[in-house]
């Protein structure tokens, strides 16, 4: 009912893909994290340092678990997990740190209350939002290229 006055022109096939892709994207959301701390017992329950093998223990859960069974394990390896067992989106923490740097440094370090910087910054990176690539919204934002070099220097100094 919430979906169909949301979206008057949805019928109702419409209707069941936006709800059946909002349920899939929160299922995996929530199976991935549970895989993440099953992987994170078993890994600090052992004793045998030798036995530990993140995609083993990944590809052992996967197929123990019932609500694994249609789970794509090819997703759970593009987050880099099973190499240090420490999720890569900490690395974008990072990543949004040292962009956070170098936006301050180039627009609001000389004049934090600049309403044209602060323009800048809304009309060039925020109302964007994810609609583009981080270096294309920091090349918009900033007016000038920038690469990964720039980002982790800022980073870093």
């Amino acid at each position: 009912y919430i979906v169909k006055r949301l979206f008057p022109s949805f019928n109702d096939k419409k209707i069941t893909e936006f709800l059946d892709n909002k349920f899939n994207d929160r299922y995996s959301r929530i199976l991935k994290t549970a895989i993440d701390s099953l992987v994170d017992l078993t890994l600090h329950s052992s004793s045998d340092e030798k036995a530990i093998d993140c995609i083993r223990i990944v590809d052992h859960l996967m197929n123990e678990l019932p609500l694994a069974s249609n789970y794509n394990n090819m997703i759970y390896y593009q987050y880099f997990n099973h190499l240090i067992q420490y999720p890569a989106k900490y690395y974008s923490y990072l990543w949004s740190e040292g962009c956070a740097r170098m936006i301050w440094k180039n627009l609001f370090e000389n004049n934090a209350l600049n309403s044209e910087a602060g323009n800048l910054f809304l009309e060039n990176f925020l109302r964007k939002g994810a609609s583009q690539s981080g270096f294309e919204l920091m090349r918009s934002t900033l007016n000038k290229s920038v690469d990964t070099d720039d980002i982790v220097n800022n980073l870093i100094n």
